[in-house]
């Protein structure tokens, strides 16, 4: 049994499926509270500064996590969790996308997504992609703990 602590005996790649989880979901889940709960405007000049803070944070992790191991980045187990990850993110992305399409063309909802700004629907579209990399990230998780045991 290895006595090594969890956070050290991670793949590369485990480990960093574990920090763009977390921050994709935490990302993910301000943004859907400011676009459904806020005044509707989208996002800020405030939250734009709370997300690129959030990308450093990723970058420099990212980098601490490369130089602190000198193991290849991916082995055939991780290019094989790569590829499935790969594909629930992209069918999560095109899930959400088809059912926004959706949603503008129904009569209801015309009112509802003309009366937001641009802004907003930018926001939107963000969210999609910000939502997708969080499905991405917690299949690839997944995958990881699923293994481990």
């Amino acid at each position: 049994m290895n006595a090594r602590p969890l956070p050290f005996a991670m793949s590369k790649q485990e480990a960093l499926s574990w920090l763009a989880l977390a921050l994709c979901g935490i990302g993910s889940v301000y943004l859907a509270l400011r676009l459904f709960t806020g005044d509707g405007a989208g996002v800020d000049g405030d939250t734009a500064r709370h997300a690129s803070r959030g990308l450093i944070v990723f970058v420099v992790a990212w980098l601490l996590l490369r130089r602190r191991d000198t193991t290849p980045l991916a082995d055939e187990r991780d290019r094989a969790i790569a590829a499935r990850r790969m594909q629930a993110g992209y069918m999560a992305l095109l899930l959400m996308l088809l059912v926004g399409a959706t949603l503008l063309g129904l009569d209801g909802w015309r009112d509802a997504i003309a009366s937001r700004p641009a802004a907003w629907l930018e926001s939107m579209v963000m969210l999609m992609l910000l939502a997708s990399l969080t499905v991405h990230s917690a299949v690839g998780v997944w995958h990881y703990v699923r293994d481990r045991v």
